[in-house]
């Protein structure tokens, strides 16, 4: 059930990510804060059947630390993505991809402030998950 329930909320957040990094111009991106409120959902229901049991509070920590972890990761290849995207757009020449530039910037980083929500959200309701180590 945990396993399922991490696949659950990593799927989810995968989801969010790209479409919030990579909308294109002409459709507006699906709002970052809708897809934290699924996942806070998720996770709700998660710290429910672990509050539930205290035999199933170490697997929930467990569970918790794992999402820590994950999410960390993700909002490092955020980071890569963003450095990316800033060193080919400040050249001399940029590429004609780069006039959108401005805005990808923006979404990737309401994406990291979305991540952000979660990570706080998650050490706050599982207080046993200790912060992934960086």
């Amino acid at each position: 059930m945990f396993k399922k329930s991490l696949i659950v909320v990593a799927a989810v957040a995968a989801m969010a990510l790209p479409a919030a990094a990579l909308g294109d111009g002409g459709t507006p991106a699906p709002d970052p804060g809708a897809k934290v409120a699924a996942v806070q959902a998720k996770l709700q229901a998660l710290k429910a059947k672990c509050d539930s049991s205290p035999a199933a509070s170490a697997k929930c920590a467990k569970v918790a630390a794992k999402l820590l972890d994950r999410l960390d990761k993700i909002s490092a290849r955020i980071d890569t993505l963003e450095g990316k995207i800033n060193s080919k757009c400040s050249v001399a020449t940029p590429p004609a991809k780069c006039s959108q530039a401005p805005a990808m910037l923006q979404k990737l980083d309401a994406a990291k402030q979305a991540i952000s929500q979660l990570e706080s959200w998650i050490q706050a309701n599982f207080s046993t998950a200790a912060p992934a180590a960086q």
